[in-house]
Formats: structure tokens, C-alpha cells, sequence
């Protein structure tokens, strides 16, 4: 199920904009970022610092459909 709903996300995903600085050194991609970010909203996080600690509670899960090849994003990059 997990794969279905990332292979969803990553279709309609794929239109969008990385409003980051491509100059930057971007360690976690666009992607995931938001399938974190939509993920940890739909559980009730409220705020990036919600959101990191979604992400860190459901790695085991997060990490059977995404790479995360940097890890956990922090929330600051959120």
C-alpha cells in the first residue's frame, strides 16, 4: 500500500517546483521531503519540530518506501 501511495505522490509531485536554493547542498530530496511533511500532517503534527518527530518515531516505516539516503531531515529543513 505504502508503494502505491508514493508512486501516486511522486506522480502529481513531479510537477512541482524545488523552491530550495539549487546552489545549496541538498541532502534529502524534494520528494520525500513533502511525502514526510503530508505524512506527519495527516498524524497531527502541527509544526516542522511535529514533523521531525513524526519522521524519527516511523523511520522503520518511512524508510520501506523512501531512500532517506542522509537520514531523517532535520527541522530545520523542513
Amino acid at each position: 500500500m505504502a508503494a502505491v501511495l508514493l508512486d501516486s505522490m511522486n506522480t502529481h509531485f513531479d510537477e512541482l517546483t524545488d523552491p530550495r536554493r539549487q546552489n545549496a547542498n541538498l541532502l534529502h530530496p524534494f520528494t520525500e521531503l513533502l511525502t514526510i511533511a503530508i505524512s506527519a500532517m495527516i498524524c497531527g503534527a502541527d509544526n516542522w519540530v511535529a514533523t521531525e518527530a513524526f519522521a524519527r518515531s516511523k523511520e522503520k516505516w518511512l524508510r520501506s518506501f523512501l531512500t532517506l539516503p542522509n537520514g531523517i531531515p532535520s527541522h530545520d529543513v523542513f
